[in-house]
């Protein structure tokens, strides 16, 4: 039997095998710690690379006069780099390298390119220094690697950060309640009462009566849901509200810094100043009351043959019976009224030439012969049935039963009777109202006036047309007048503070034979009318009853500088809203639009804003001016000459007025986004490239800001063209307007539904919706997925007081605009809007909190942003 040993081992022989396997797993360990070394020390160099980039873009500004502040931008970078660390080391100035360049949009290739980073891009002129690229590189030791033979590291990490571009329209309620408070009478259409504060004001002759309602303080009024502060027409600081009086805003001429008005002062304690003062009762009595008419100052009686009635038919307000201190031919008012000739009873002694027609003045010193004609045109008017309703309303001239204005008599009067209260030019807001007075010894001035319609020369239009609001009439047509006694078109209400007043009892009636009317005669009497001075030129330029009134459609005349409120405040919160996004945000565009009442024709005179102000863009200058000024003078600051009143353009000129219609401008914010190459062009020069639309920005975030002072009440409805020759985000609306060929343009239905209507309402959520629509939906609008599109509303003005009764309606309607616009996510009724985005308060007040709703709207959300 054999017996097994068991072999006898080799001691060590694992030893090598296991020292080789130490080496390689050493090395593995010494490889992974350096690669996680290597990508911590990547991670933070990208890091510190993207926060240089971040800040170098942010120092870049809008200012071209600091050139976007360039030279600061790459310090910037270098110094934010130099805070941060690598592998604990502090980064150098010399491992930092900055690039500053241009991220702008390439129209041909649509879409956005970096200068100089991306290949074949240029150094575009026209655009802002709005990219900062940081480059961090680092070296160092590894830990271990050095023991396979690769001892140093070397890393390089670039951030590129950009002025994140948005396209922004800035959309401004221009509708007429942006006045409200500046109407010298409310409410703002029908017949009216006083709205003054003013207490410069008549208390003389019928003035005294309780019931002339001269005078209101500085009370505020609400009106079917309206609030009117007190009026600024010719006072200022009313109610604490800061607003200067608008007869301030009219100067003497072209270029004139000399105001074109000057106050006559308080006068006595009735505000009487000089001139003729009305007769009192009891043969003109010391301390008698005032006398409604002749029979008041004949001590009662109707008679003639009374030793005062014979005197004062023979030698009228020159009677010594009467003690009057002589005939003037005027009376002068306090303040801004001016002067009136308007006197009752009138001094009784009439014409004294015959050969009235070839005459500027026939001697008359009653001011019914010396101012007015029988149809005739020559024949002085002395019978009180020929101006005046047997009720009192005063007629209206143009029948063979009534009268002719004798314009060259009022002319001469106002000229060379008693002081003249207006300048012989008057311009505002690049507006040239009239460049002289019409020359009274023209003898072919009257027969232009009555016979051609409209006037063709525009200063004898200009006095033609004040002259007739001033007497309460209103020529519709060659031979078309509003009639005085016709419900609802008494002219007279509309102007001033409101409709003629009784004054004791009413009486108008013919002639008696052998005496120069019935003493017991007492017409309606006026409150403004019949006075000519800056007040009533002022409540001219601004009526706001008569935009229907006409047959050519005009509109209010008021300048865009003036302080019309809450309008002005407005545009001032705007203004300085617009210089900080100029100087803080360079690769943002922005579109200036106003709305209101849209034209829906190209006869449709009256109403306006059927195109942007200044198209998308930075032309910020230009966004400025137009704030203030018409149109035609924003390229060359009306160098190239001013606009007359009349002129077709004038309608544009920014000034409140018309229904609020918000569609109008939510639509030519969807225009102004658009690409469509085809709109930029539509409205040919001198109208600026993109007045259409279609300077849109592929891939921009897009921003809607829209400003309203109260409740839309007007739709305006356009077919949308769904996208169009240039593909993607070229869709728009039919409302493409054409201003030197306004047939050709494309005009929307217009109609005024009610305040806060279901049909005004559907219709602007449809077309905000359709604006933040993606841009691959089957109707596209111009959101993606990771850019909405933003519609971000201010509530601006009394509408939004708490103590308005509009308040909640008005708020409603704006929140479901912003549901729909992505800035605002409550569905909690009465929500309503954040509290910077609702502006109330004094007018000093306002411009700042509007100012400051549009900056906090700007610098909400990423202002720069990494692109690699």
């Amino acid at each position: 039997m054999r017996i097994r040993t068991k072999p006898r081992g080799r001691r060590g022989t694992i030893i090598p095998f296991v020292a080789i396997g130490l080496v390689a797993m050493m090395s593995f360990c010494a490889l992974a710690i350096d690669v996680g070394m290597l990508a911590v020390a990547r991670t933070e160099a990208q890091a510190v690379a993207d926060s240089a980039a971040l800040v170098g873009a942010r120092t870049l500004n809008g200012s071209a006069a600091s050139n976007n502040n360039y030279s600061a931008a790459g310090p910037a970078a270098v110094a934010t780099a130099a805070n941060g660390t690598i592998l604990g080391k502090s980064v150098q100035a010399s491992q930092v390298q900055t690039t500053i360049g241009k991220y702008y949009y390439d129209t041909i290739k649509s879409k956005f390119v970096a200068y100089p980073i991306d290949a074949g891009s240029v150094n575009d002129a026209g655009t802002n220094w709005s990219l900062a690229s940081c480059t961090v590189s680092a070296a160092g030791n590894t830990a271990f690697s050095a023991i396979m033979g690769a001892g140093r590291l070397s890393i390089k990490a670039t951030g590129t950060a950009v002025h994140r571009p948005r396209d922004v329209a800035i959309v401004i309620d221009l509708s007429g309640s942006m006045r409200f408070s500046s109407l010298l009478g409310i409410p703002y259409s029908g017949d009216r009462s006083t709205n003054n504060p003013d207490p410069a004001y008549p208390k003389f002759g019928h003035y005294s009566s309780s019931s002339a309602g001269m005078y209101q303080g500085q009370s505020v009024s609400t009106v079917s849901g309206y609030t009117y502060y007190a009026s600024n027409t010719t006072a200022s600081n009313s109610l604490s509200m800061n607003r200067p009086a608008i007869v301030a805003d009219f100067f003497d001429g072209p270029n004139s810094s000399n105001p074109a008005f000057t106050p006559a002062g308080a006068g006595d304690s009735e505000g009487f100043v000089s001139g003729d003062r009305p007769l009192r009762k009891q043969g003109n009595g010391s301390g008698q009351a005032y006398a409604t008419n002749f029979q008041d100052v004949n001590n009662g009686s109707t008679s003639k043959s009374t030793t005062l009635a014979a005197a004062f038919e023979s030698t009228g307000y020159d009677s010594a019976a009467l003690g009057t201190g002589g005939f003037k031919g005027y009376t002068q008012g306090p303040g801004y009224w001016g002067k009136t000739f308007f006197l009752w009873p009138p001094d009784p002694r009439g014409a004294t030439t015959t050969t009235t027609a070839s005459q500027h003045n026939n001697g008359a010193m009653d001011w019914r012969q010396r101012f007015f004609l029988k149809s005739d045109g020559v024949t002085p008017v002395n019978d009180n049935t020929l101006l005046w309703a047997s009720d009192g309303d005063w007629l209206s001239p143009g029948s063979s039963s009534t009268y002719k204005i004798n314009y060259r008599a009022i002319l001469q009067w106002i000229k060379n009777t008693g002081p003249n209260p207006f300048p012989a030019k008057l311009q505002a807001g690049r507006i040239l109202y009239y460049n002289k007075i019409p020359d009274p010894a023209d003898t072919g001035l009257n027969t232009r006036m009555w016979g051609q319609y409209p006037v063709t020369d525009p200063d004898e239009r200009f006095w033609k047309e004040f002259i007739d609001y001033v007497l309460g009439v209103c020529q519709k047509g060659s031979s078309s007048w509003l009639t005085s006694s016709a419900s609802g078109s008494n002219i007279v209400s509309y102007t001033g503070y409101g409709d003629d007043y009784n004054w004791g009892t009413v009486r108008i009636s013919a002639k008696p034979s052998g005496q120069s009317m019935d003493y017991r005669d007492n017409p309606s009497r006026p409150r403004a009318h019949f006075w000519f001075g800056p007040m009533m030129l002022v409540d001219f330029l601004g009526s706001y009853n008569m935009t229907n009134n006409f047959s050519d459609g005009r509109f209010a005349w008021m300048p865009g500088t003036a302080h019309e409120a809450p309008s002005y405040a407005c545009k001032l919160g705007i203004l300085g809203a617009l210089s900080d996004i100029q100087n803080n945000h360079p690769n943002d565009q922005v579109s200036l639009i106003f709305y209101s009442t849209p034209r829906e024709s190209s006869n449709d005179a009256g109403a306006r804003f059927n195109n942007v102000r200044v198209p998308l863009g930075r032309d910020y200058s230009r966004m400025k001016d137009a704030l203030f000024f018409p149109p035609s003078t924003l390229a060359d600051g009306g160098a190239s000459g001013l606009p007359r009143m009349f002129d077709a353009g004038s309608i544009e000129v920014p000034r409140p007025g018309g229904g609020t219609c918000f569609a109008m401008g939510l639509m030519l914010a969807f225009n102004q986004f658009s690409s469509e190459p085809t709109l930029r062009t539509f409205n040919p020069y001198p109208a600026p490239t993109g007045d259409a639309g279609g300077l849109g920005r592929s891939g921009a975030y897009k921003m809607v800001i829209l400003e309203t002072d109260g409740i839309p009440n007007t739709s305006a409805t356009a077919s949308l063209v769904s996208q169009s020759s240039g593909g993607a985000n070229c869709s728009y609306y039919r409302i493409r307007y054409n201003s030197t060929n306004p047939s050709s343009s494309e005009y929307p239905s217009v109609a005024n539904s009610g305040d806060n209507s279901s049909q005004v309402t559907s219709q602007i959520y449809d077309i905000a919706a359709k604006l933040c629509a993606k841009d691959t939906d089957p109707t596209p609008g111009f959101a993606t997925s990771r850019k909405p599109v933003q519609i971000h509303c201010i509530g601006f003005g009394p509408v939004f007081e708490t103590t308005s009764t509009n308040r909640a309606a008005a708020l409603t309607t704006l929140q479901q605009i912003e549901r729909i616009g992505n800035t605002q996510s409550s569905t909690t009724p009465n929500a309503w809007l954040p509290d910077y985005k609702i502006v109330t308060g004094s007018d000093d007040a306002v411009v700042q909190k509007l100012r400051t709703a549009v900056i906090n709207i700007m610098q909400s959300g990423v202002q720069v942003s990494l692109i690699n």
